[in-house]
């Protein structure tokens, strides 16, 4: 298994510099690329049996990356199928409603987020448009790499088996998503689907609605979930 670190993460100090022509080649596929081709140069790796795994931003791109490369297939965790930015309020909203109550600084805030978002998607959106308009300050660049991408859609252009997983207590993912994953691509039977009903974004179990201090709790993933990606990859 050959695991790494997003280079947004591992050289921040050197991407900070380029910060404004960041887009999802240079922060996860161009090194995904990389790795797969890596390993396909190691010997005692079959190069035939290469597979990718994606884990959120990750598992969106996954299908933009395998066409990029030889792989025998593709391991998708909780991976978005609708457009970022939309799953990116739809997050906001749910963040402020945990506690019942949307307070006057709460809905100032979702007003600003979902001005961006629209700034994302109007036409008016360009290169020169600037970071601090744009939801998280991401640059324009970003977004107009992702317009018109749309994940479940580009998987389907694959001819390589696919596991699909997804927690149904992630409020960053939702099984809005998983639901679009399997409408695009549940007609193929070499396609596998996995909703576990008490795992959250990060496929830790818990109980109630999903909520960010979950994540400050160590915890493994479900071993279920490791079981059944052993059994795929068996069977694959």
């Amino acid at each position: 298994m050959l695991r790494y670190d997003k280079r947004t993460l591992v050289y921040s100090d050197i991407m900070d510099e380029t910060y404004e022509t960041l887009t999802p080649y240079t922060e996860t596929i161009d090194d995904a690329v990389a790795a797969v081709k890596l390993l396909e140069n190691m010997p005692e790796i079959d190069s035939e049996k290469i597979f990718i795994t994606g884990f959120s931003l990750g598992a969106m791109l996954a299908p933009r990356i395998a066409a990029e490369v030889n792989t025998a297939g593709l391991i998708l965790l909780s991976g978005p199928t609708r457009p970022l930015e939309d799953v990116i309020l739809e997050q906001r909203y749910y963040l402020a409603k945990l506690d019942d109550t949307i307070t006057s600084k709460e809905a100032a805030a979702l007003s600003v987020m979902k001005g961006r978002v629209e700034l994302v998607k109007s036409p008016n959106l360009s290169p020169s448009t600037p970071s601090t308009e744009l939801p998280f300050g991401i640059p324009a660049g970003y977004w107009l790499d992702l317009h018109g991408y749309r994940p479940a859609e580009a998987a389907k252009n694959l001819k390589v088996p696919m596991l699909i997983i997804q927690g149904e207590r992630d409020y960053e993912v939702t099984k809005k998503d998983f639901d679009r994953w399997q409408r695009v691509l549940g007609g193929r039977s070499d396609v596998t689907f996995k909703l576990y009903p008490a795992l959250n974004h990060l496929l830790l179990a818990g109980e109630g609605p999903g909520k960010p201090a979950e994540y400050n709790q160590p915890g493994n993933v479900l071993k279920d979930v490791i079981e059944d990606i052993a059994e795929w990859l068996t069977d694959n």
